[in-house]
């Protein structure tokens, strides 16, 4: 197509291959994480309901002036008095004494999915990691195997144990990231843990690729470690950060 050297067209170098993939990694970067849309349309929907539900004003009213107000029935100022005095308890987080009680009350279970969810709450308090980087997710279309943990990225010594997290949400970049776990203060040691439970892993599933694996040969979902950590402690601790 010939342009009339008048017009005005910016000037652009042709990329070369490597370029092109660079730039495309960036725009794959911009994409937002099917995790990430679920969580924030859930938070759309129920703003919107709040915002179009005119029973919902009263979480926004406190009972003492609504008791003042002549348009506010007794009723509902009874029923939220009630629910103000029967709020649920706050969450907790785990704390390095959670994992001492844990720990003395597994270290001789020789059942695969303890030592599972034994390696899998010390490594994620140790090295900082989220419940979604340690299990997938109790919907099915949220899961994704990009963000699996592999047995090959494994390496374990005598003080410290490492692996590759493949993708994240925040990783815009893909490169992944590499996480380093090892003994701190307060907590047990990691690295034995792990190793009790790699051996049997190994043992059980030597040509499956995956990291973290119940004894059913199925990665752990979240539900299942909520409910291993809620046998030992309740409700009240949960969150989605170790």
């Amino acid at each position: 197509m010939e342009i009339s050297p008048t017009a005005w067209q910016p000037f652009h170098e042709l990329w070369t291959l490597e370029q092109l993939n660079y730039e495309h990694s960036i725009l794959l970067g911009m994409s937002i994480d099917h995790s990430t849309s679920a969580t924030y349309s859930s938070a759309l929907n129920l703003y919107l309901t709040v915002s179009i539900s005119i029973p919902d004003l009263s979480t926004h009213i406190y009972p003492e002036s609504a008791t003042n107000s002549s348009r506010t029935s007794p009723k509902s100022v009874k029923t939220e008095n009630h629910r103000l005095l029967f709020a649920p308890w706050p969450v907790q987080n785990v704390i390095g004494a959670n994992l001492v009680t844990i720990s003395t009350d597994l270290s001789t279970s020789t059942l695969h999915d303890d030592l599972l969810f034994h390696a899998q709450l010390n490594t994620g308090f140790t090295g900082l990691l989220r419940l979604g980087e340690l299990t997938w997710p109790d919907t099915i279309h949220l899961r994704d195997y990009k963000k699996v943990s592999m047995r090959f990225s494994l390496k374990i010594n005598s003080y410290t144990y490492s692996f590759w997290l493949p993708a994240n949400k925040a990783d815009t970049t893909f490169e992944g990231n590499h996480i380093v776990v090892k003994e701190i203060t307060g907590a047990p040691d990691p690295c034995p843990i792990m190793q009790r439970y790699i051996n049997s892993r190994d043992v059980l599933f030597p040509f499956h690729p995956q990291l973290w694996l119940k004894l059913d040969g199925t990665i752990s979902l979240l539900l299942w470690f909520l409910r291993c950590l809620h046998h030992y402690f309740g409700s009240h601790i949960d969150g989605q950060s170790l």
